[in-house]
């Protein structure tokens, strides 16, 4: 993928979610049973980091911590419904992941789920990663998820996005799409990964691999999900 396309992808995503903000959030009220878990990597008094936070509802999951919580979202309306549900108990910001707004070594803990997928090309998802890196402390953690795509739901999808790739007439990469929501057309851009990619793309970044899971849900789809440290 070009830089410029992959930059200009990047830069419409808080764009496309907030023309679906209201009906996405609607759809994501409580946080997912299956990944109630994660909070077993939160400790009182840690300095908790969430990379596409949302309308927040991991802070939920994490307020009788006694930690200090600060949610980043590009969606400029999903902060405002953040902020919103939790009135004034924590941070929301709108800002870039692929230019977080925070020092180096801020944070115990870095939350991200399903984000990553969203960014276009691999250089800029190595950013996302990187980034993430850099504002964590030295052994801190980070939890990130990626959805498996290959699913028979998206096959054909993905199938189809290929095949127009080999005959030259996208120029998204090899296993990129574009998906709907509700009755919007190609609301989110989104890339599949495999779980080795996904696994690689952090090593690169500089985290040691602890973890790599494959999360099922009840729809009888699944995420990739990994544990990561600064080492």
């Amino acid at each position: 993928m070009k830089a410029d396309y992959a930059k200009q992808l990047h830069k419409e995503l808080s764009g496309a979610y907030d023309a679906i903000a209201e009906d996405f959030s609607r759809t994501r009220s409580a946080w997912w049973e299956e990944l109630k878990f994660v909070s077993a990597y939160v400790h009182a008094e840690d300095m908790v980091l969430d990379i596409g936070c949302g309308n927040g509802r991991l802070f939920e999951e994490l307020r009788d911590k006694k930690i200090t919580y600060t949610g980043i979202d590009s969606s400029k309306k999903l902060i405002e419904l953040a902020r919103e549900r939790h009135l004034s108990s924590t941070t929301f910001l709108q800002g870039d992941a692929l230019r977080l707004p925070f020092g180096n070594e801020s944070f115990h803990v870095v939350f991200s789920f399903a984000v990553l997928h969203h960014i276009p090309s691999e250089k800029l998802r190595l950013q996302f990663m990187s980034e993430a890196y850099r504002v964590l402390t030295k052994d801190g953690v980070a939890v990130l998820s990626v959805w498996n795509l290959w699913h028979k739901k998206y096959l054909g999808i993905i199938a189809g996005y290929a095949i127009k790739k080999l005959l030259g007439r996208s120029p998204l990469d090899m296993k990129d799409i574009f998906l709907k929501f509700g009755d919007k057309e190609r609301a989110r851009f989104l890339h599949a990964f495999t779980r080795h990619e996904f696994e690689k793309l952090a090593r690169r970044a500089g985290f040691t691999v602890e973890k790599s899971i494959l999360v099922k849900r009840k729809s009888g789809q699944s995420n990739f999900l990994l544990v990561c440290r600064k080492s």
